[in-house]
């Protein structure tokens, strides 16, 4: 059975044994999972982990390369990926590899795998908030089935609302008051998720349009404040700090 490629943060890939470390990357890492440890028990989506394919995991290496080289340190995981590069194991050593067209295209790729991932995770987080900012546990597991029977009663104030019933009739109002205020969340919700959709559309149109890697580090310099190389700094000055913080 092949390895199996996975991208996911770094802080929750921390003590997974079964994750071998194959390339960093800011806040996350590229890790590859052995077949010895490749059974029913592996639950990825409970570490926010994305598969990649082999060629994607090791195009990683060429994602930071602004110079179009990159150094291969013998000793470490991805180096197994790079036959082409011969180095002695007795003696310690960074061998330079200067990038053709295909790996330059793949580095490209990486860089708008990862900010996507990047967007992706901050703004899930951003629909849990949205959720569960102003509501309780017992809120979120029947606002499916109000939000259901307030569309059925809107349509039909003779519909069977039997959860909007009950509901009102503790609180002492009428279903039509409550259909009312729940119409009112949802209106509200849709209008929230929306505009977080929206930002998020927004910022992987920007991923996407990126044609070089410079293009990509400008932006992660100032989006992701994952610093621009010295070389880049120097030839552009117009980015000038990198951001303090994440700015999505």
């Amino acid at each position: 059975m092949a390895n199996i490629h996975v991208l996911v943060k770094q802080q929750d890939a921390s003590g997974k044994g079964w994750l071998e470390s194959y390339y960093g990357y800011g806040a996350y890492g590229v890790y590859r999972i052995a077949d010895e440890h490749q059974d029913m028990r592996l639950d990825l989506d409970s570490i926010g982990a994305e598969t990649l394919t082999a060629a994607e995991a090791k195009s990683a290496i060429f994602s930071d390369a602004y110079r179009g080289y990159i150094k291969i340190k013998t000793g470490n995981a991805i180096t197994d990926d790079f036959p082409e590069i011969e180095s002695d194991e007795d003696v310690p050593s960074s061998t330079r590899y200067d990038m053709t067209a295909d790996d330059i295209a793949s580095g490209l790729s990486f860089n708008k795998i990862l900010f996507k991932k990047y967007i992706r995770d901050r703004f899930n987080d951003k629909a849990k908030d949205i959720v569960s900012a102003r509501v309780g546990d017992l809120e979120q597991l029947s606002f499916e089935q109000q939000k259901s029977e307030a569309a059925a009663w809107t349509a039909d104030n003779t519909a069977s609302t039997p959860m909007l019933t009950t509901m009102a009739t503790a609180r002492g109002i009428t279903v039509s008051a409550l259909v009312s205020k729940i119409n009112t969340k949802v209106a509200a919700y849709n209008s929230a998720v929306a505009t977080k959709l929206a930002e998020q559309k927004v910022l992987e149109d920007e991923v996407d349009a990126f044609t070089t890697i410079a293009q990509a580090h400008a932006w992660r310099h100032q989006k992701l404040g994952l610093t621009a190389s010295t070389e880049q700094l120097a030839e552009d000055s117009s980015l000038g700090a990198p951001a303090s913080k994440i700015q999505f």
